[in-house]
């Protein structure tokens, strides 16, 4: 049986360094962006990829539901006018 295309030395090769690119843009933004205190608890927050990710993590759904709401033209509006 042949192997799934997936799992070829060349797509593992390309999502390992697609996934080093996320990592990468994740610690460019977080730097440059106020740190994120996780909990009440965390008196120092220091601006970190990590918490960057968990920020985005529990407020998906907001991003979600504004996807789900707008049509593709409202999204092409959006995009032109920035």
């Amino acid at each position: 049986m042949e192997m799934p295309r997936a799992w070829t030395e060349n797509a593992i090769k390309r999502r390992i360094s697609l996934a080093m690119l996320a990592g990468f843009v994740l610690k460019a933004i977080a730097a440059n962006c106020e740190a994120l205190p996780i909990g009440p608890w965390d008196l120092r927050p220091q601006p970190t990829a990590g918490r960057l990710t968990n920020y985005l993590d529990i407020h998906i759904h907001n991003f979600v539901a504004l996807a789900e709401g707008c049509t593709q033209k409202q999204l092409l509006l959006c995009r032109s006018s920035v």
